[in-house]
């Protein structure tokens, strides 16, 4: 999504000293709901509600229960999208 402009990238240090990437929407960029399905666009209120009152060092904790930050996280590798269907914290 930067490669296309939709997105910028905010380098952020945490307090425990780790170092991560904060996607920030451009505020310039129309929303277009027609690149989704109804089902997607159902997942994506979905997930929004679920994590609404969320701030960010939790969804961070939770994501790190999940079995795609761990089986990868000490060979920091890329975690492949299909771990999203084993998700538990949603």
């Amino acid at each position: 999504m930067t490669n296309m402009n939709q997105v910028d990238i905010n380098c952020t240090t945490f307090a425990d000293g780790g170092v991560g990437e904060q996607f920030i929407a451009k505020t310039t960029k129309k929303f277009s709901a027609e690149l989704f399905s109804e089902r997607e666009i159902g997942m994506l209120n979905r997930i929004a509600d679920h994590f609404l009152d969320t701030n960010t060092q939790n969804i961070i904790d939770l994501s790190h229960q999940e079995k795609g930050w761990y089986e990868n996280e000490k060979e920091r590798k890329l975690i492949d999208y299909r771990y999203s269907f084993e998700l538990v914290g949603i």
